[in-house]
């Protein structure tokens, strides 16, 4: 687009969502991209990108009242996608998660659907495994949660697992966290070789073992330095290198907030991580140019996409896509970037989520600018 700010990154093609440019996470089925949404009652989208200058929207699928459909997975024939009512309850609305069958890209058949009740579910983490990791608020608890599933039966997920910090289950009694506390409640977490690494919010880092499905045990916890981060979103394990990539979530630019900022972090001793470097673009930009400043997400390395532990994909609301190097993880290297135009009626653009594609496709979504499609140059 002309009005983009960029570096390194070129345009290639825009979908305005069908008119209405909401647009959060992002999944692909061969070339059909499945888009959530980042308001209630919009449906999830199939836009077919195999012609990536004209990507074209070609289904949905269902819609509930006050319901937000803003994440999904995908791998092989299968969709989960969530469903979540953060203003409450709504008569026709879904809390909870659901199965799809793929195997028809644009033509979804639901096998099963999972009603969490409460709130329902924010994000969930599943790539082919047999479990898959949902994270939400479910009836019973005051804040997000972890609870596994066990996938052998697309048809029939069974509930195996549950975690979550002390104070959340109000089901059960438990008394309320110290207000005096950090917020410690699981945003999301990415799984690796029986581990599961998360973003815990105002807490940090916190890394469980979940080798064994039905009783998921804490291994440590990393909190950040005082007056640095919070709402800590996405923790990318690169394994091969004993590191994490990490984002927190930004907040409104002008009102009061810690730096929201992208970190690397040193697991070799998983129980004794330490954070190696901490980055963000210029605050003297972005700080004053309105919308959301701070990072939010990540490529996170899914099978079948582009795929590197030095290279990372990395979401910042009001300052679009930037691509990092951390070859030298005490010194991550700004290599490339891209600031998209603001939607309609916005001070500026919230680059939201970003995946890559393995032949360098980038598909970024903006919280009310739809969904661009970028390659390196």
């Amino acid at each position: 687009m002309e009005s983009a700010e960029r570096q390194g990154i070129r345009f290639v093609g825009h979908s305005d969502m069908g008119g209405t440019w909401s647009t959060m996470q992002v999944m692909l089925k061969d070339h059909f991209a499945y888009v959530g949404r980042s308001q209630d009652d919009l449906p999830m989208l199939i836009v077919d990108i195999s012609d990536p200058r004209n990507p074209q929207v070609v289904g949905e699928l269902p819609c509930y009242p006050r319901t937000r459909h803003s994440k999904c997975q995908t791998n092989d024939n299968l969709l989960l996608v969530n469903y979540e009512q953060p203003r409450g309850a709504a008569p026709g609305g879904r809390s909870g998660w659901a199965v799809f069958d793929i195997s028809r890209p644009a033509e979804p058949r639901e096998l099963a659907f999972v009603d969490t009740g409460g709130i329902g579910v924010h994000r969930i983490w599943w790539a082919g495994e047999r479990y898959c990791y949902v994270f939400g608020r479910p009836q019973g608890f005051r804040e997000r949660m972890l609870e596994i599933y066990d996938l052998q039966r697309p048809d029939s997920p069974q509930l195996v697992g549950r975690w979550w910090s002390p104070g959340l289950w109000a089901g059960g009694n438990e008394p309320q966290p110290d207000k005096n506390l950090p917020n410690a409640l699981i945003h999301h977490g990415i799984y690796n070789a029986g581990h599961l690494y998360c973003g815990h919010w105002d807490a940090g880092l916190l890394f469980l073992d979940v080798s064994n499905p039905e009783k998921p045990q804490e291994i440590s916890r990393l909190a950040w330095e005082k007056g640095g981060g919070g709402k800590t979103h996405t923790a990318l394990p690169l394994p091969g290198r004993k590191l994490l990539a990490v984002t927190d979530e930004s907040g409104q630019a002008g009102k009061p907030q810690t730096p929201k900022c992208f970190r690397v972090v040193d697991i070799a001793d998983e129980r004794a991580p330490r954070v190696l470097s901490v980055w963000r673009p210029d605050p003297a930009v972005f700080e004053i140019r309105g919308g959301r400043v701070g990072a939010h997400n990540l490529h996170e390395n899914r099978p079948g996409t582009y795929q590197s532990e030095t290279v990372i994909f990395a979401t910042f609301p009001n300052a679009g896509l930037r691509v990092l190097d951390i070859t030298d993880p005490v010194k991550p290297c700004e290599i490339a970037y891209y600031v998209e135009p603001a939607g309609p009626g916005q001070e500026a653009c919230e680059g939201n989520d970003v995946l890559v594609t393995k032949d360098g496709l980038i598909l970024l979504t903006d919280r009310f600018g739809g969904l661009h499609i970028l390659q390196m140059e």
